[in-house]
C-alpha cells in the first residue's frame, strides 16, 4: 500500500524544485542564509527522513507561503551541529532564521537564530511563519485591530507606563525563546482607550495567555518576574505541545532500512548530476576504441573510474563547468572516460590501482606507445587537468619569435592566458649551458609550466628593452597585477628554473584556492590569508595589507586573500575562516606557519600598514613566548580505504573447477574462476 506522505511529498518536490532547498553540509547552509541575510526569513528543519508527515507538512507551506519566507530542510546532523537543539527528543526540529532585519555587521551567513518549540502541524506552523515575519510584539491598544490571536496563541503582558520598560525587557526574552509559538501583546493598562474590564483588572504588571480557537485567559498567578512567566509558560505552552511523531508504519521501516535515507556524501553527489549528460562532457570509450586511441596521433586524456564513484562525479561537474566557459576556445582538447567495471581486463594491463586515474595517450609531442602512458598527478579539478592536457601539445621548450612577444605578455598567445597563469621566458646565447639546463628543467617539468626562450637578437633586443641581462629566465604571470615579472636570481641550473618554475604559480598578493595551496606548502614561508568581504571597512583593511605584501620588510612571508562571499569550491573560505576564529568578523587576518602547525590571527582591529608590519615583526622575533590563536592538526598521509573485490563471493555457476592466485594488489588471497571472462581480475571498487 502506498504511503500518502511520501507521495504528496514526492509530487510537490516538482514544483517547488527553486523554492525549497536541500542543504547536507553547515558550510552549504551558510551560503545560502548568506545571499537571504537583509531580504527574507527562514524556516529550517532537520527530519530523521523525507517523505514523512512533517516533510509533507513542510512542503505544503512551502508551496503556499514560498514567497514570504525561504524553506531549508536537512537529513544530516552535521548540518545543524552549532545549533540550538531539544534537550530530548531532537529527531525533529525547526528553527526560524531572522535574516529579514539582520545588519551588515552579523558574521557571513548567520542570523538570529530561534528554535521553534511549538507544534509541527501544518495550522501551528503556518500560524508560526506569520508572527515570525510580523512585528515583534503588538501594542494595545494601538494595534488592537491587527493583533492575531484568532489564529495565534497569545501572551498579554500588563504593565504601566512606570515599568513599560521593565516588561518590554520581559518580552524581549519571551520573544527569542517561544517566537511563533505564542504572539506577544503589550497592554497599557494606563491607556484612556483601553476597555480594561476585557482584560485585567488587578495591579501590574502581570501575565494571561489565550489559546487560538478558545474563549477566555488564564491568568498567571504568582509575582511577575521572567523566571516566573518562563515557567508559566512552560506549564501552559510548552507542556500543551505535542510534537507530531512518526506513524508506527514509519517508525518501523526506519529502523528497518535505515540506511535508506538519504544524507550521505555519496547519495548528494550523484543526486546532484543526475540530469548531466557526461556524453557531452568527455567521450565514453570501450575495449576497442581504447585499443585505436593507443594508436592515434591525437593526445588524449584518460579518466579511468569505477560508477557511482563521488569523485568522479565530482570532477564530471568540474569539466562541465570548465567546457561551458572555455571550450569552444580549445576544441582540441581531447578528453575520454573509461569503465573499469565493465573493462577490467584493460585496466588491470594499465596498472589502474585505484580510480579515478587519470593518463595521457598519444603519439603526438614525444610521446609513444612504446613508453608508458604519462599519469596525471596533479589536483583532480579541470583546470589543472586541461592546462596539463593543453602543455602537452607544445615542445618542451617553444623558441619564440620577437612577433610573439607582444602576445605573451599580454596572455594571448595560443590563448594561454585562459587555461594557466603563468608561464617562463628565458633570454640566452645559442648553445649556452644555461639554455641547455633550461631545456632540462622543461622536460622534467613538462606539463606544469610553458617554457619559451629567446635567442639571438631578439633575446638581445628585449634584454636591452626590459635591463635585463643574458643570460636571465623570468617567470610571467598575466592575473598578478602587483607583480607581473618576477626574476631568478642566478644560477640558472636544472634545479633552480625547476624550483622557480613551481614557486612562480604563486601570485605577489592573490587568492587562496585549494589549487595553489600545495605550492604555497612548498615554498617553506609563512603564509598571510587576508579575509574579507565587500564593504568599505574591509576594502580599506585590504588596501593596507596590499602596501604591507609589498614593503621590502615582508619579503620572507606569502600574502594571499579570501573573500568570504564569492563561489569557492566546497566552500573552502568559509570551512578556514571558521577554523581559525572563534568568533570571526571580518576584516580578519591571519598567520599561519606550516612547520610550527601553528596559526597566529592579527587581534588589533586597527588594520593599518605600520600596525600590520609591526605585528608580523613580533611573530618573527617572539612568536615562540606567544600563544597561537590555532594549532592545526598533524595527521599523516594514509592509503585510500581498502577495496572490496567485488565478484569475489557472486554465486557464479563456474564452466570448470579451477583455481587463481590473485595478483599483487589482491594480496594473497585465491579465488574461484567463474563462468564472467573477467572474474580473475583485481579492479574493485572502493568500499565507502
Amino acid at each position: 500500500m502506498l504511503d500518502v506522505d511520501s507521495v504528496v511529498s514526492n509530487a510537490l518536490l516538482i514544483p517547488l524544485l527553486d523554492d525549497f532547498e536541500i542543504i547536507y553540509t553547515r558550510i552549504e547552509r551558510l551560503e545560502v542564509v548568506a545571499q537571504l541575510q537583509g531580504f527574507k526569513n527562514v524556516i529550517f528543519g532537520y527530519l530523521f527522513a523525507i517523505g514523512t508527515n512533517v516533510h509533507r507538512v513542510l512542503l505544503e507551506l512551502a508551496y503556499i507561503y514560498k514567497q514570504e519566507i525561504q524553506f531549508m530542510l536537512t537529513t544530516t546532523q552535521r548540518t545543524i551541529s552549532d545549533l540550538e537543539q531539544h534537550s530530548k527528543d531532537n529527531s525533529t526540529m525547526i528553527w526560524f532564521f531572522l535574516c529579514k532585519d539582520s545588519s551588515d555587521t552579523e558574521p557571513f551567513g548567520v542570523c538570529p537564530t530561534v528554535l521553534y518549540r511549538g507544534n509541527i502541524s501544518f495550522t501551528s506552523l503556518a500560524s508560526a511563519i506569520k508572527l515570525v515575519n510580523g512585528p515583534k510584539y503588538y501594542y494595545l491598544p494601538e494595534n488592537g485591530s491587527s493583533i492575531p490571536c484568532n489564529v495565534s496563541n497569545c501572551l498579554y503582558l500588563f504593565h504601566s507606563k512606570e515599568n513599560k520598560a521593565d516588561v518590554e525587557n520581559v518580552a524581549e526574552s519571551v520573544v527569542t525563546t517561544y517566537l511563533g509559538v505564542v504572539a506577544v501583546i503589550l497592554v497599557d493598562m494606563d491607556s484612556k482607550n483601553l476597555n480594561s474590564y476585557l482584560y485585567y483588572t488587578k495591579k501590574t504588571p502581570s501575565a494571561a495567555i489565550s489559546f487560538a480557537g478558545q474563549n477566555g485567559k488564564t491568568f498567571m498567578e504568582t509575582s511577575f518576574s521572567k523566571v516566573s512567566l518562563m515557567n508559566f509558560l512552560q506549564r501552559y505552552v510548552a507542556g500543551s505541545v505535542v510534537k507530531q511523531e512518526p506513524l508506527i508504519e514509519e517508525q518501523e521501516a526506519l529502523e528497518e532500512f535505515a540506511y535508506s535515507i538519504n544524507d550521505d556524501e555519496v547519495s548528494n553527489v550523484v543526486y546532484s548530476n543526475r540530469d548531466v549528460e557526461y556524453d557531452n562532457i568527455v567521450t565514453t570509450l570501450t575495449d576497442q576504441s581504447f585499443a585505436d586511441l593507443e594508436q592515434s596521433s591525437q593526445l588524449t586524456l584518460v579518466i579511468f573510474y569505477l560508477p557511482y564513484n563521488p569523485v568522479y562525479s565530482a570532477l564530471l561537474q568540474h569539466f562541465l563547468e570548465w567546457k561551458q566557459k572555455y571550450g569552444s576556445l580549445y576544441p582540441h582538447l581531447s578528453v575520454a572516460c573509461f569503465n573499469c567495471f565493465d573493462w577490467t581486463d584493460v585496466c588491470e594491463k594499465q596498472h589502474i590501482l585505484h580510480t579515478p586515474t587519470l593518463q595521457l595517450f598519444g603519439q603526438k609531442q614525444g610521446l609513444s606507445t612504446s613508453k608508458t602512458a604519462i599519469n596525471y598527478t596533479g589536483a583532480l579539478h579541470a583546470t589543472d587537468i586541461m592546462a596539463f592536457l593543453y602543455l602537452h601539445h607544445f615542445n618542451e621548450t617553444v623558441h619564440l619569435k620577437e612577433a610573439d612577444i607582444p602576445s605573451l605578455l599580454s596572455g594571448q598567445f595560443q590563448s594561454i592566458a585562459n587555461i594557466t597563469s603563468h608561464c617562463l621566458l628565458g633570454l640566452f646565447s645559442e648553445d649556452s649551458e644555461e639554455l641547455k639546463n633550461f631545456s632540462r628543467a622543461a622536460k622534467e617539468k613538462r606539463g606544469t609550466s610553458l617554457f619559451t626562450f629567446l635567442t639571438g637578437d631578439a633575446a638581445k633586443k628585449f634584454a636591452k628593452k626590459n635591463g635585463v641581462s643574458i643570460p636571465s629566465v623570468m617567470a610571467i604571470r598575466w592575473s598578478d597585477l602587483l607583480q607581473p615579472i618576477n626574476y631568478l636570481s642566478p644560477p640558472i641550473t636544472p634545479e633552480t628554473v625547476s624550483q622557480f618554475a613551481e614557486a612562480s604559480k604563486v601570485e605577489k598578493f592573490g587568492e587562496l584556492t585549494p589549487e595553489i595551496l600545495p605550492y604555497i606548502h612548498r615554498l617553506g614561508k609563512p603564509l598571510s590569508i587576508f579575509f574579507w568581504k565587500p564593504s568599505d571597512t574591509c576594502e580599506s583593511a585590504f588596501a593596507e595589507v596590499k602596501r604591507v605584501s609589498q614593503s621590502v620588510k615582508s619579503q620572507d612571508i606569502v600574502f594571499t586573500w579570501l573573500n568570504l562571499a564569492s563561489q569557492m569550491s566546497d566552500h573552502f573560505q568559509i570551512q578556514l575562516f571558521e577554523t581559525y576564529f572563534q568568533a570571526p568578523v571580518v576584516p580578519a587576518l591571519s598567520m599561519v606557519y606550516f612547520s610550527e602547525h601553528a596559526v597566529y590571527n592579527y587581534e588589533d582591529g586597527n588594520f593599518s600598514e605600520e600596525s600590520v608590519l609591526e605585528w608580523m615583526e613580533k611573530l618573527r622575533e617572539k612568536r615562540h613566548e606567544m600563544k597561537s590563536s590555532y594549532d592545526m592538526e598533524y595527521n599523516d598521509w594514509k592509503p585510500t580505504l581498502r577495496s572490496i573485490n567485488f565478484l569475489k563471493d557472486h554465486p557464479f555457476m563456474p564452466l570448470k573447477e579451477t583455481t587463481t592466485t590473485s595478483t599483487p594488489m589482491a594480496g594473497n588471497e585465491k579465488k574461484e574462476s567463474a563462468s564472467h571472462p573477467h572474474q580473475s581480475t583485481d579492479i574493485r571498487r572502493q568500499e565507502l
